[in-house]
């Protein structure tokens, strides 16, 4: 049996469409290849802007607010304030985890942001939900009034204020 796909695959009759069969696929192949490297050569050249998203971790949610937003985690504390995801410097900042700060691990996380990036955020509300999305786990957590019982905080830097926000974790 393996003679016979062997002989009329190389017989030869079959021999010279087969050759330039062949040859048409390694063609193809290398066209391929070729085109792959002159995309990937193209963007690293060019001016596109690109999302470096090595500092995203997640993302956030606070229905009752209106906010989504991406979650990003720095390599300290002062960074995400006045730069967005892009890393590009801004008024606004990002909302980001303390730089020490695990959703897993940790019992007592520092979410942060700057005021003019949540200027809702005054409408945050005991009782109203966090939903977090970190390293593919969804995690929710219930606003509470006090730091006692508290899974996570939230502080939100106004001028020379910081607003602190307290939340206990809750099933999803």
């Amino acid at each position: 049996m393996t003679f016979e796909i062997c002989y009329s695959f190389f017989g030869d009759n079959n021999m010279k469409r087969n050759i330039v069969i062949i040859i048409m696929i390694i063609i193809v192949l290398l066209l391929s290849l070729l085109y792959l490297k002159n995309n990937v050569m193209i963007s690293e050249n060019s001016n596109l802007s690109y999302v470096d998203d090595s500092d995203i971790i997640g993302s956030i949610k606070i229905k009752s607010i209106d906010l989504s937003n991406i979650l990003v985690q720095g390599l300290d504390n002062n960074y995400y304030l006045n730069h967005n995801y892009l890393k590009e410097l801004n008024n606004y900042g990002e909302i980001f985890l303390d730089y020490q700060g695990d959703l897993i691990n940790n019992n007592n996380p520092i979410i942060y942001s700057n005021i003019n990036n949540m200027n809702n955020i005054i409408n945050i509300k005991t009782n109203d939900i966090i939903e977090i999305f970190y390293l593919y786990k969804s995690l929710c957590y219930k606003v509470i009034n006090s730091k006692k019982n508290s899974n996570l905080e939230l502080r939100i830097f106004e001028k020379n204020n910081i607003n602190k926000y307290f939340a206990k974790k809750i099933k999803c």
